[in-house]
């Protein structure tokens, strides 16, 4: 028996119990590994050692292991901030902490405990045989109830991974013979997009070579013995549908005989895609002129027609993702608005009628029609990772499955009448700090770590962070290398963007739309906040606010978009409204570094403007730069006279720095699956995405 801190482990009777001797509950899979912890004490314990010594021949992902740790932590009352057991290390495993010492019961104890067993089981006899026949009644009982009430639609289902290879595997769709499945995979972040095959009764695999690169499978459909795939080419500058007919030959699977486009969308933004094989029409979500709102479009390939479906008019996000009923009736949309709730409705193709059903208090991207066009499937909220099945409206709510990873899109119905296809994923975003030509990496999780912010008089910054579980903002001292929260909100906000003050003293908040200025000596107080006021709301908005600046100590740039089109207001800490010069304007930045620099982005044009705006009266004095910014540019900043923004060239992303002065670019640095950033005097400190990883799972009753 080992003695550490306030437990007592008992290897013998592998039981975990307090010193006050009450047994702690816990599942045989955190005894092991507790048990290996306290048998390598002060030892580094990676990842990989825990999957071959605690889950030899087990399928683990990372994110199952950082869960099982966690709900250790849990039982034990253990602060993985300020850690008593378990120490994380970051990047490379954790390290048991605390003092082991062998433990021995007293004498007079161990006594006591005899004679009262002995005394509980003379006392016990008699009840235990009348407990026996009371169990074996409510036993048949709930049998007959089993047998006699519960439909096979009742049942919980239980989920097996079709995939388990390095990387990412994804947008998954089962052939119509369902005996082959086709997915997406990259082994690494920067790795090209893949087209595989595999037979999941053989799990014989075989890649397919596609004449262009693909974003997303549509449809994989069977007529008269031919196979065709439907599928998405989407990067910079292109958008495209193709159809490839394929060939199939046994013992080398399928290959790709010819190919069609059948048509391009390079005038929108493409956000969700779906295809009806009896009615060979594809239908899709996406923003035109690539500002939202989201609208609803079809493609009748009989036809070879586009249509903008008959719809009301879209608010906040719009119409982001969708689904076409098996029976071709109905699209399931979903809707969320500028709370960032979203609205299930049901879009009627035949007499264009809709009908709201169920909404959620959360943004949902991931719902689809159950297989009798009735009934929905969609993905409960983040913590939980469950795939529920319910009425259109919510009713009759159930569990289909559990599963212990992150649940990613893609949910796809498999043509049995009731399984599923569905894909986890585990994304890894980190911070870099970009300086002089070095890249240095921070105090990360293995998680979400974003949004930095930060401070202009240290080297201090905020980031927002789910290294706890609900997405929270997070203060890092650069010195000590610690972080700490300051946040514990109760609410599940939708944080998209911060920014600190020139003087360091408040900090902005773009939550679900709303741009709230918090003091920052509020926000590092002892007691982390839990609620947001609306008395420090600056600015609300019922459609998506996009960007945000400062541009002096008591003056904030907002840009909202409204019709499609990028808005700027400009806003005092008291909320009021400050006139801009006359233009159409879409951006407001300023440069820190030089104090009264005040910068616009003209809209349409994206001219970048000089201007000093004088606040008591109209008299604005403007003055056009050398430089305009490419059309797709996102997230631009200014920083000791020169600009930085983000764009996408191809597959990849990168963040540029150009002299206002010039418009000669100076650096051009390429990123991985960009998240956010902030710069300060020539520093950058950049959120991308270091790897990503998932599997493809199906659904069995």
């Amino acid at each position: 028996m080992l003695k550490f801190g306030d437990f007592i482990f008992d290897s013998q009777q592998q039981r975990l119990l307090t010193t006050q001797n009450t047994q702690v509950e816990i599942e045989p899979k955190l005894i092991a590994l507790l048990e290996f912890f306290l048998t390598h004490p002060e030892q580094l314990i990676s990842r990989q050692t825990l999957l071959e010594t605690v889950w030899a021949n087990t399928l683990v992902t990372d994110n199952a292991i950082n869960k099982l740790v966690g709900n250790l932590r849990k039982a034990l009352n253990d602060d993985p901030k300020q850690p008593k057991y378990i120490q994380t290390v970051p990047k490379r495993g954790y390290r048991f902490i605390c003092t082991i010492s062998e433990y021995k019961p007293s004498p007079v104890n161990e006594e006591s405990r005899v004679n009262d067993r002995q005394d509980n089981e003379a006392a016990n006899f008699n009840l235990y045989r009348q407990l026996q026949v009371i169990f074996l009644g409510l036993f048949l009982l709930t049998a007959v109830w089993f047998v006699f009430k519960q439909s096979d639609n009742d049942k919980l289902a239980y989920s097996v991974a079709l995939t388990r290879e390095q990387g990412i595997e994804f947008s998954p769709r089962m052939h119509p013979d369902q005996n082959h499945l086709f997915y997406l995979r990259a082994r690494n972040v920067s790795d090209d997009v893949e087209l595989w095959v595999k037979n999941i009764h053989t799990a014989s695999v075989n890649r397919v070579s596609l004449p262009h690169p693909i974003s997303e499978i549509i449809a994989v459909t069977e007529q008269d013995t031919r196979s065709d795939l439907i599928y998405l080419d989407k990067g910079q500058g292109r958008c495209d549908v193709y159809k490839a007919r394929l060939n199939y030959q046994q013992g080398e699977g399928f290959s790709v005989a010819d190919e069609t486009m059948l048509f391009n969308c390079h005038d929108k933004r493409v956000k969700d895609i779906a295809y009806h094989a009896q009615k060979n029409v594809i239908y899709y979500t996406a923003q035109p002129e690539n500002f939202w709102p989201n609208h609803i479009y079809a493609y009748d390939l009989n036809k070879n027609e586009h249509v903008l479906l008959n719809q009301p008019a879209p608010k906040g996000w719009g119409y982001h993702h969708l689904d076409v009923s098996p029976d071709g009736e109905k699209l399931l949309v979903m809707s969320t608005g500028s709370d960032h709730k979203t609205q299930l409705l049901s879009f009627n193709l035949l007499n264009h009628q809709v009908t709201a059903g169920k909404q959620f208090d959360r943004p949902v991207y991931e719902a689809i029609w159950a297989h009798d066009s009735e009934q929905i499937f969609y993905y409960s909220s983040s913590s939980m990772q469950t795939i529920m099945q319910s009425d259109f409206d919510g009713d009759n709510s159930r569990v289909v499955v559990n599963v212990s990873e992150r649940l990613s899109k893609r949910l796809n119905r498999i043509a049995d009448g009731h399984s599923l296809l569905f894909s986890t994923e585990q994304d890894d975003y980190n911070l870099r700090l970009l300086s002089d030509n070095t890249t240095r990496s921070l105090h990360n999780s293995a998680v979400f770590d974003s949004y930095p912010a930060l401070f202009h008089q240290s080297d201090d910054y905020l980031f927002t962070s789910n290294r706890s579980g609900e997405m929270q903002i997070y203060f890092a001292d650069s010195h000590r290398a610690q972080s700490k929260i300051l946040t514990q909100f109760r609410s599940s906000y939708a944080l998209s963007n911060m920014a600190i003050s020139p003087d360091d003293k408040h900090v902005l908040l773009v939550i679900d739309n709303d741009v709230f200025a918090l003091p920052l000596h509020r926000l590092k107080s002892q007691q982390p906040l839990d609620v947001l006021s609306e008395e420090t709301a600056i600015f609300t908005s019922d459609v998506p606010v996009i960007a945000v600046d400062w541009l002096s100590n008591n003056m904030v740039a907002i840009t909202a978009v409204k019709h499609a089109k990028p808005n700027l207001h400009i806003r005092n800490l008291a909320g009021e409204r400050i006139s801009l010069p006359q233009g159409e304007w879409a951006y407001g930045l300023s440069d820190n570094s030089q104090k009264g620099n005040v910068y616009l982005i003209e809209r349409g044009s994206h001219r970048l403007y000089q201007v000093s705006l004088n606040t008591a009266s109209d008299g604005h004095q403007i003055e056009p730069t050398p430089l305009t910014l490419p059309n797709e540019f996102y997230w631009a900043k200014i920083d000791n006279q020169h600009l930085y923004y983000m764009n996408a060239e191809g597959e990849s992303e990168y963040l540029h720095k150009v002299s206002i002065n010039s418009e000669k670019s100076l650096t051009k640095m390429k990123v991985n699956a960009f998240s956010s950033y902030d710069v300060k005097q020539g520093k950058v400190m950049i959120s991308d995405k270091v790897s990503r990883s998932g599997d493809i799972h199906r659904t069995y009753h």
